[in-house]
Formats: structure tokens, C-alpha cells, sequence
């Protein structure tokens, strides 16, 4: 039996334009390669399981924060995949999704916050900054987990200010949903809590 003498190089093959077909093929895998995190991210924000939805906001959050991908997650409507997330049933959740929006509304700048604003991410952030605030005396046996109403309350307050800094149309929905009764009840926490004090 002989033996088959495979060649070790294999020529590429050219399209009729004159480009090399492979290199073509090469540079549609590096843009799917791109956008894939963030649409895998956003659809784990669907999943069933709390540890899950927290850890994909959590990464949301760290990748918001290179500039070059925040417009991957504005076409995926991160804003609006996000802002149920304010209201889910798990303060880890709740807090981290406000970070991730917080970060966007940060590392995006007026314009991204604007266009959070037109998304509506004021109704669910002023419904859980209310909820925070009612929330606020909560038992012992639950200041001791891993995220307090407090945080997520800090966080929901960073975002609020960032969106009202950078938006008319924010302090608008501000002044008409009453959010300002909200914050004061936030600069009453000072003793228990000074990070969310001074962040209102």
C-alpha cells in the first residue's frame, strides 16, 4: 500500500471579485466574535435563575465600560432588556442590573442617557427607588446578605443622577414623579449608611 501524500499548504481560493474567499470568511468570524458577548449577555438576563441574570449583569457592566461596545448593546436594546431587572424579585439582581445601567449611562454620555430617558428607564428606576425607600427597615436577619436594599438604593441614585445631569427631559420626569421626597429619605440614612447619603 502506498502511501497518500497530503499537501501541507492548501491553496486559497479566489472569488470572482480578486479577493481571497478564506480571509473574507476570516473577517465575517471576527465580527460575529465582536457582537456575540453582548448578545449572549443580554440573553441570559431572560434566565430563570438569579445567580445567572446577576452574573450577566454583572458583565454588562465591566464590558459598558469600554466605549467600543456600548453601541453593540444600544442595537440589542440593553436598555430595555435592563430595566425590568430594576424590579426583579432578588436585591442582587435589582443591584446589579442598576449598576449595569449606571455604567452605560456613565461611559455613554449624554447622548446614551438621553436615549435611555426616551427607552422610559425612568419608570422602573423611580418605582424601585420608592420601593428602596419603603424597604429601608428591613430585619437583622437581612442586613447581613450579600446585597441590602441600601446598595441597590445607591446605585438607583447614581443612575438617577447621572440621567438628570445629562437630560431635561430627566429632571422633568423628576420633578413630576416627586423623586425629590425619595432622596431626602435617602439623605436620612446617613447614619446607617453614608455611601447612599452621600450619593443622595
Amino acid at each position: 500500500m502506498g502511501k497518500a501524500k497530503n499537501n501541507k499548504f492548501k491553496r486559497p481560493r479566489f472569488s470572482a471579485g480578486g479577493l481571497v474567499k478564506e480571509v473574507m470568511d476570516n473577517e465575517d468570524e471576527v465580527e460575529v466574535e465582536v457582537d456575540s458577548p453582548a448578545a449572549e449577555h443580554l440573553e441570559k438576563l431572560q434566565s430563570p435563575c438569579a445567580d445567572v441574570r446577576e452574573c450577566a449583569c454583572a458583565s454588562i457592566s465591566r464590558m459598558v465600560q469600554q466605549s467600543q461596545t456600548i453601541p453593540s448593546f444600544l442595537q440589542r436594546d440593553a436598555v430595555r432588556r435592563l430595566g425590568p431587572l430594576l424590579l426583579d424579585p432578588c436585591v442582587a439582581v435589582r443591584e446589579t442590573a442598576a449598576g449595569a445601567l449606571r455604567n452605560l449611562s456613565v461611559c455613554g454620555g449624554p447622548e446614551v442617557c438621553e436615549d435611555m430617558v426616551k427607552q422610559d428607564i425612568l419608570t422602573p428606576l423611580t418605582k424601585l427607588l420608592r420601593e428602596c425607600c419603603s424597604g429601608f427597615d428591613v430585619s437583622p436577619s437581612q442586613k447581613n446578605s450579600k446585597s441590602t436594599v441600601e446598595d441597590v438604593a445607591n446605585e438607583a441614585v447614581n443612575l438617577l443622577w447621572n440621567l438628570c445631569e445629562n437630560s431635561s427631559r430627566a429632571v422633568s420626569v423628576f420633578n413630576k414623579a416627586g423623586l425629590l421626597d425619595v432622596l431626602v429619605l435617602c439623605l436620612e440614612r446617613h447614619e446607617q449608611k453614608v455611601e447612599l447619603a452621600l450619593s443622595a
